[in-house]
C-alpha cells in the first residue's frame, strides 16, 4: 500500500491497493505509487525469425549466468540494425504510435520521456494505475 498520506500519481484515488511484485506467469511486475518504469516494444519482423536458431547456438556456448545479459545484448544490437520493413519510419505510421502513447498521458500514467526508431519503440511512464494496464491500452489504441 502506499506510504501515509500519499497515493503516488492519483488523486481520489485513496482506497487503491497496489500488488506489489507479482507475476502473470512470464516476466515479474512491480505495481507501486509513483512508479517509474520502462516499457520497450518492437515490431514483429524487427528480430527475424531465422537470427532465432543462430541466438540458441551462441547461447549454448556461454556460461549459464551469463546468458540471460548477454541474449538482451544481442537481441539489443540486432534491433538497433533496423531488420525488417521499419514502418516506424513512415510518419503517418510514426504519427500512429506516438499519439497511442500520449493519448492516456496525464490520465493513466504521465510519460516522463519516449523514443521511436524505426523497427521498435521506448516509453517511461510514472505509473497512475496498475502497469499491466498500460500495455494493453496503448496497444489497443495503435490498433484503430
Amino acid at each position: 500500500s502506499p506510504p501515509p498520506g500519499s497515493t503516488g500519481l492519483q488523486p481520489g484515488k485513496e482506497n487503491h491497493a497496489y500488488k506489489g511484485w507479482y507475476s502473470r506467469g512470464y516476466l515479474p511486475h512491480l505495481d507501486a505509487p509513483a512508479l517509474l518504469q520502462s516499457v520497450t516494444f518492437r515490431l514483429a519482423d524487427s528480430l527475424p525469425q531465422e537470427r532465432l536458431p543462430q541466438l540458441e547456438r551462441e547461447l549454448a556456448n556461454k556460461p549459464k549466468k551469463e546468458r540471460e545479459r548477454w541474449k538482451r545484448q544481442r537481441i539489443e544490437a540486432w534491433l538497433d540494425l533496423g531488420m525488417g520493413c521499419c514502418a516506424l519510419r513512415h510518419p503517418r505510421l510514426a504519427a500512429l504510435v506516438r499519439n497511442s502513447l500520449l493519448y492516456f498521458d496525464g490520465s493513466r500514467y504521465r510519460l516522463l520521456a519516449w523514443c521511436m526508431p524505426p523497427s521498435w519503440g521506448s516509453a517511461c511512464p510514472a505509473s497512475v494505475f496498475e502497469c499491466e494496464t498500460i500495455g494493453t491500452d496503448t496497444s489497443g489504441m495503435s490498433a484503430t
